[in-house]
């Protein structure tokens, strides 16, 4: 479906490790800074989302997530996107940390990382089949995989209101199996109801 992307290579590797040591610097610097508790409490999230999966060619992705603010700097957020291919539907679904960072007024940046599950539909008579998959196909026409899938990205909520936040979101998913990894670039936007209203300065 969408998140289809050639073998890893030594470059991609190195565009991995980048954003991996990127989320993990931004983090340490959210969880750095001091948070006005008395404007702040826990709440819950519901939200949609609509964008693009590109891998071998681009793919509209649906889907719906809900969120838990645990903490000042953190929210913990689960959801699942179909998409939609020549074969069928794929489906991702991934539980993430989203780490917030310094707010900008109403506009309110995080780095994302997760883990998660990818089930991918692959029909060999529809044409070429990514190697990823055609190596597993065994001599079937048609089969389904499921595959363990990290996600790594960021966004910014963009409060509307103190309740309602518009929240772009850019991210690569590492779908992995047998140790070889196919990389999938993920981008949309997030329309998120919180529960818990958010004091925007």
């Amino acid at each position: 479906m969408t998140i289809l992307v050639t073998p890893h290579t030594s470059g991609r590797h190195t565009v991995t490790w980048l954003v991996a040591i990127a989320v993990v610097l931004a983090s340490s610097h959210a969880w750095a800074q001091p948070a006005n508790r008395s404007e702040w409490q826990r709440g819950t999230t519901l939200g949609g989302f609509a964008g693009i999966s590109a891998a071998d060619g681009r793919m509209p992705a649906l889907g719906t997530a809900l969120g838990w603010e645990i903490h000042p700097n953190l929210t913990v957020d689960g959801r699942g996107l179909w998409m939609t291919t020549d074969p069928g539907n794929d489906f991702y679904a991934a539980l993430n940390a989203l780490v917030t960072l310094r707010p900008l007024g109403n506009i309110v940046p995080f780095a994302l990382a997760g883990v998660g599950m990818y089930r991918a539909t692959v029909d060999a008579a529809s044409g070429a089949v990514p190697e990823f998959y055609e190596r597993r196909l065994n001599g079937r026409t048609r089969a389904s995989f499921e595959d363990v899938a990290l996600p790594l990205g960021g966004g910014a909520n963009v409060f509307i209101t103190p309740h309602l936040a518009i929240r772009p979101e850019v991210s690569v998913v590492l779908v992995r199996s047998g140790g070889t990894t196919r990389t999938v670039g993920l981008h949309g936007v997030h329309v998120a109801y919180h529960f818990a209203p958010h004091t925007t300065r």
